[in-house]
């Protein structure tokens, strides 16, 4: 049977115990979300955490260069180590 979602790592936990694979010890899993839920799972879920408001920030910026229009004044744009964060949990 076909996964009918991509990404939704709850139901993935739940089927890997039934089908005993051990997480991480046979399979590594990575959320991209940082919701509340992925540190209440069994096992914990190690997630990729954004800055959405550095994200906006940056889109902003991007968009009113783009149009010609005055950027707001900012110390400097963050790069991706500022909006990404890995959140080392136990799934990897």
């Amino acid at each position: 049977m076909r996964p009918s979602t991509i990404g939704s790592l709850p139901p993935v936990l739940a089927s890997c115990r039934t089908q005993h694979i051990a997480v991480p010890d046979d399979l590594a899993l990575i959320d991209v979300d940082d919701l509340p839920v992925t540190s209440l799972a069994v096992p914990a879920l190690t997630t990729i955490g954004m800055d959405l408001t550095a994200a906006a920030g940056n889109l902003t910026t991007g968009i009113l260069l783009t149009v010609g229009a005055p950027a707001p004044a900012a110390p400097s744009r963050p790069g991706a180590g500022d909006i990404l964060a890995l959140i080392q949990r136990e799934t990897t």
